[in-house]
């Protein structure tokens, strides 16, 4: 049996709350956004087997269930799902509250609230914390199509090296985020969009950039549905 599973697994009830969670989505639909196959679903669905911890995981993500509420049936689980409220911002506005950027964009004073569809437990479940979180607005093309304007992802500001992924970036005294990845002389920062411009970085032995002007905000980890409030 799983670590983080209870000692009394009922699996049928687990099946019942995975339906819940599913609501109108189809198994292609929930297949096409996790880790596991149809036939795993299938089988969890069923009450047949236990979850793995990285199903259980990938579960949550796909479909914003609360993974205590998912495991335990615990109702109060649900309770702070909307404890994890950010601030939208845009790339500059972010760069410059960060202290990354010394120009004040305009607009700055009045970015607009959003709450999270996803709790406080999907941050955990990353290993992040809400409060080194930011939900960015995308407001150029750059990155289109896959970051579209008015898209919203989540930036994980904490310290961190580069590795391959979509970061953020402050180059010159602008924020701009580019897709990274290794390269047998160091990474290249490339848009998604082709019309924009790349570039090569260079890293030290922790893979932090040392090009001048040169420096991580953080690093997009995910897109999120957000409701004005």
């Amino acid at each position: 049996m799983s670590d983080v599973l209870p000692t009394t697994f009922d699996k049928e009830a687990f099946a019942a709350r995975m339906k819940r969670a599913m609501g109108e989505k189809g198994n292609s639909w929930i297949c096409d956004r996790v880790s596991f196959s149809d036939s795993t679903l299938r089988s969890y669905l069923k009450g047949e087997v236990e979850p793995t911890l990285s199903n259980l995981m990938s579960f949550c993500q796909a479909t914003g269930a609360n993974f205590t509420w998912l495991v335990t049936g615990d109702e109060s689980a649900t309770a702070n799902e909307k404890e994890a409220q950010l601030v939208s911002l845009t790339e500059d506005e972010l760069a410059y509250q960060l202290g990354y950027i010394r120009k004040k964009p305009v607009g700055h004073e009045t970015a607009t609230k959003f709450v999270l569809t996803q709790d406080r437990s999907y941050f955990a479940l990353g290993g992040r914390d809400p409060d080194l979180c930011r939900l960015l607005t995308i407001t150029s093309d750059t990155n289109a199509p896959k970051l579209k304007p008015g898209d919203h992802c989540l930036v994980d500001i904490r310290k961190q090296p580069l590795t391959q992924g979509y970061f953020l970036l402050a180059v010159q005294g602008s924020a701009i985020i580019r897709v990274v990845s290794p390269t047998v002389r160091g990474y290249m920062a490339m848009p998604v969009n082709s019309t924009y411009p790349g570039f090569t970085l260079t890293v030290d032995a922790e893979f932090y950039p040392t090009d001048p002007g040169v420096s991580i905000i953080g690093r997009l980890f995910n897109h999120f549905e957000v409701t004005p409030l």
